[in-house]
């Protein structure tokens, strides 16, 4: 298996290879990570019963969140508290997983 060490030949990396390939780069803004990853979807039939509940609860946490976010002095208080970590690399998956346990 090769061997790859980078040393900062690119300052980031975003977005697909090409066109048809199925590989990726994303380097997180804030903690300067650089992930890549490929993308499958080799199952093209109907979603099961526990994809929809999982994208059901999804779409309730990120209502929440939203809802949330519009209001000036929460998002004020959460986004101090966001700059003030450096693990979640966005305000909106920070508030996900700050409130994801208050949508049951």
């Amino acid at each position: 298996m090769a061997k790859i060490k980078f040393k900062n030949p690119v300052e980031s990396a975003s977005g697909k290879v090409s066109g048809r390939s199925n590989e990726y780069y994303r380097t997180n803004p804030i903690t300067g990570k650089t992930h890549t990853g490929t993308l499958e979807r080799p199952y093209k039939g109907p979603a099961s019963d526990k994809q929809l509940v999982c994208r059901n609860r999804f779409r309730a946490v990120m209502a929440l969140v939203t809802s949330r976010l519009r209001d000036p002095e929460t998002k004020a208080a959460l986004n101090e508290a966001f700059h003030n970590q450096h693990e979640i690399g966005t305000l909106v998956g920070f508030a996900y997983n700050m409130w994801k346990e208050d949508v049951l």
